[in-house]
């Protein structure tokens, strides 16, 4: 322990001269300030990676040091966050590349037109405008069905406990650890029992 810590001061010092041997001549005699020395600290402490050589270029430390500042922190999350970006849309009125303005109404356009054709020919052949064949499949045992389907429902609640549970979790059953494998097989068994 007295080593490692023996070892992260000189680590420091030694960043701290090279920092001294980069600067300007007109500030060479003045002492480092304390932000800078918090900032090295920092990225010592960020974890273990290639060590950059000493006679580095200040734009190679630089870019070193923002790298281990991101790295440290993100393993401090537990998820993964999503940063959105945006896209260009062919379908968006606002972008400049709306060549799509037509394609919305066609395809309303093209609907309709199925839509009364095939209310046309039901006219035709059966003298009512709308086919009903599955109007009978619908009403059979709809009690039984609307109990199973509000059953089936409620069942997928379990996993908001769950997942609290893994959010809370110091040992084994955290996300990263047996939590999602936890989840998979509760979904895999509950999606076994629902289709069978």
């Amino acid at each position: 322990m007295a080593t490692s810590a023996l070892d992260h001061a000189n680590n420091v010092q030694q960043r701290l001269r090279n920092y001294a041997e980069l600067r300007p001549d007109d500030t060479r005699g003045a002492p480092p300030s304390k932000a800078l020395q918090q900032t090295l600290e920092d990225d010592l402490q960020s974890g273990p990676t290639t060590p950059l050589a000493s006679d580095a270029p200040p734009s190679l430390q630089a870019t070193s040091s923002v790298r281990q500042k991101l790295r440290a922190e993100q393993k401090k999350r537990s998820f993964p966050s999503i940063e959105f970006q945006a896209r260009v849309s062919h379908f968006d009125p606002a972008s400049e590349y709306r060549d799509f303005r037509g394609f919305f109404v066609a395809f309303w356009i093209g609907l309709a037109i199925m839509c009364i054709t095939t209310m046309l020919r039901n006219l035709k052949e059966t003298g009512y405008p709308f086919q009903l064949r599955q109007k009978e499949t619908f009403l059979e045992n709809i009690w039984e069905m609307a109990l199973s389907d509000a059953i089936m429902s409620a069942t997928t609640l379990v996993s908001l406990p769950l997942h609290k549970l893994y959010a809370n979790s110091k040992g084994w059953l955290r996300w990263k650890a047996g939590g999602k494998w936890v989840q998979t097989v509760f979904q895999a068994a509950w999606l076994f029992y629902w289709v069978e």
